[in-house]
């Protein structure tokens, strides 16, 4: 490698001469000066790869295209930013945040890796290269009016479909989103994810503690163990973090929440008038607890109905009720209740339910929820009525999206895709070449040829091959060939879905192009086997002959007599057995066993050369 090489920075482009007043909403993507876009602190992704941002500036600085002066004329980002005008005329990020620093680290200067040479075994001399561009570089952007939510929204989606987001990112994101008022059930409509998970990350968001945080972002505590600590509470909360700290298992910390006790933190009744005693703890490392648990749970029980018996008479609710679980967090159960967060608009009959935990004596009210058999025949009988079937009520706005929404939404979007694919066969055939390259197979689910493709074998890399991978990787900048000379990625950013897909859809790409990148994954399939001691498929077989491929391989199976000299003539005659008529056996030695073997096996051909070094 050689010495750093500095280069100047390229001549600012004459061609954006934008200002702060120009940022302005609009439906058409815009080119704006990179000094002139900031990133959202709403954005709920922290971290970023720092060698994957510096493998994804050096992609932008060689897509970037340049006049004979060395004046930028295009950008090197393909995907465009999304963005919303702020009032000191700049642009605020809601997506592409990645693409954006790896700009600023072109901006600020960069040493990257450049081919300079080639060496005489024909191998890429790589040496490094400072490169710079100016703070005008020019960032495609979609500027559009958003809300915090929208904005929230915008960047959560980006970063689920990339799966760039750690469980603690897409927990505050959730977290942000349900604050900005959406609701759970948009929440896992939108991300595809179930319910239930929404509330789990919630729970972590509000639950975990500034000092859960910090053990979990540097991995020093596993997810289970910071859902754990989040539905704890109190001195039973200190206790886990103190013992997650010295390295106790998630396993270890459950079997700690089971054995506390009746938290006295917990106690809704008068303790000292209860006359009940505590367990003596000399290490002072487990929180107080009652000696006498059944005592202790008959006083908090009788406290509940206490409690129960004034929200009755206050009129307030449709019912009062008060609920046992298992869970140290006392969670509301979901299989029976509806949280207030999904009750649709328009439902009256709202109650307030009392859980507690049987193991801790832990309390937790729930205001304004509702009996999930209830909301259901409420739905029903609404959709029922005339004009509202399949329909969200403007009532519901911001209240959850129910059953009936999920389908409409499932629905209008398969139509939609439906619709455009069957126009459009081009645009299928490219999501049929990202999922084989994503993959590099076929799903094993999937029969091609009467073969299985899970846990099929490697085919042979022909120079066939090679060149088709050559001929792809000139074409499309996103792929490179290896030093086997077979397909892969250029660097990380590339081989995520948002990046393939941008690149093989882009309107310049032609079916023929896109032919190509099919034939490549295809055939390396085609080419597979399941089980070496199998026979290929009859279909196979059939396919085979009709283009000629039986009589390649007559040419190209060759016995040599490293292969001869490592069986036994009982295994040489059960490998026979198998092959095609016709095999040529060449002789590279002088051994005479071999020769005289050889001449007796049927359906072999012994040909001699005068040299070992002839092909």
């Amino acid at each position: 490698m050689t010495a750093a090489t500095h280069l100047p920075a390229s001549p600012a482009t004459t061609v954006l001469t934008i200002t702060a007043a120009t940022v302005q909403a609009g439906e058409h993507v815009q080119t704006l000066p990179f000094n002139l876009i900031a990133p959202s602190t709403l954005n709920p992704r922290k971290a970023f790869d720092q060698a994957a941002l510096t493998e994804l500036a050096q992609n932008i600085y060689e897509r970037t295209t340049r006049d004979e002066h060395g004046h930028i004329t295009a950008s090197g980002i393909i995907q465009n930013l999304l963005a919303r005008p702020t009032e000191r005329g700049t642009a605020e990020l809601a997506a592409g945040e990645r693409r954006y620093r790896a700009v600023k680290l072109l901006v600020e200067g960069l040493n990257i890796q450049v081919r300079t040479g080639t060496d005489p075994n024909g191998q890429p001399i790589m040496s490094s290269v400072f490169v710079q561009v100016p703070d005008t570089y020019p960032m495609p952007v979609l500027v559009q009016d958003m809300t915090d939510a929208d904005l929230i929204e915008a960047a959560t989606v980006e970063n689920a479909q990339r799966a760039d987001m750690t469980p603690l990112e897409e927990a505050d994101a959730y977290m942000a989103l349900l604050s900005a008022g959406r609701t759970e059930d948009y929440i896992a409509l939108r991300y595809g994810k179930h319910p239930t998970t929404v509330r789990n990350r919630i729970q972590l968001a509000a639950g975990l503690g500034k000092e859960g945080r910090k053990l979990l972002q540097e991995d020093k505590i596993s997810l289970d163990t910071a859902k754990l600590i989040a539905g704890s509470t109190g001195e039973l909360k200190k206790l886990l973090l103190e013992r997650a700290r010295m390295g106790s298992n998630t396993e270890t910390l459950r079997y700690l929440v089971k054995r506390a006790g009746f938290m006295v933190e917990y106690a809704l009744f008068d303790v000292q008038a209860s006359g009940l005693h505590f367990e003596v703890n000399l290490l002072g490392d487990m929180p107080q607890k009652f000696s006498n648990f059944a005592a202790a749970m008959k006083l908090q029980r009788a406290a509940l109905e206490a409690k129960k018996a004034e929200a009755e008479a206050s009129g307030e609710w449709k019912e009062v009720v008060i609920v046992g679980v298992e869970e140290s967090n006392a969670a509301l159960p979901t299989d029976e209740w509806v949280n207030y967060y999904s009750v649709p608009g328009g439902y009256t009959d709202l109650c307030l339910v009392m859980v507690y935990c049987a193991q801790t004596g832990y309390v937790r009210e729930y205001e304004n929820v509702a009996r999930k058999a209830a909301v259901k025949e409420f739905e029903r009988n609404r959709r029922a009525q005339p004009g509202t079937a399949h329909t969200v009520s403007a009532s519901e706005e911001g209240k959850g999206v129910r059953e009936a929404a999920h389908i409409t939404a499932h629905q209008t979007r398969s139509e939609a895709l439906d619709a455009y694919h069957a126009a459009n066969p081009k645009a299928t055939l490219a999501l049929a070449c990202v999922a084989l390259a994503q993959s590099g197979t076929l799903y094993s689910s999937t029969k091609l040829m009467g073969l299985r493709t899970d846990e099929r074998k490697a085919a042979p890399i022909t120079p066939e091959t090679k060149a088709l991978a050559a001929q792809i990787a000139a074409r499309f900048p996103i792929f490179t060939t290896n030093a086997e000379g077979t397909l892969g990625y250029a660097d990380r950013a590339s081989a995520t879905g948002p990046a393939l897909l941008d690149a093989l859809t882009h309107e310049s790409v032609t079916e023929a192009d896109l032919t190509l990148i099919f034939a490549y994954f295809t055939h390396r399939t085609v080419g597979a086997w399941a089980h070496n001691t199998n026979r290929p498929s009859r279909d196979l077989n059939a396919y085979a002959a009709r283009i000629g491929a039986d009589t390649e391989v007559q040419r190209r199976f060759t016995l040599t007599p490293e292969f001869l000299n490592a069986y036994t003539s009982a295994d040489l005659n059960t490998i026979v057995q198998g092959m095609p008529a016709d095999v040529i056996f060449y002789n590279r030695c002088e051994s005479p066993t071999i020769i005289a073997y050889a001449s007796n096996l049927p359906f072999l051909t012994v040909r001699y050369r005068a040299s070992r070094s002839a092909p």
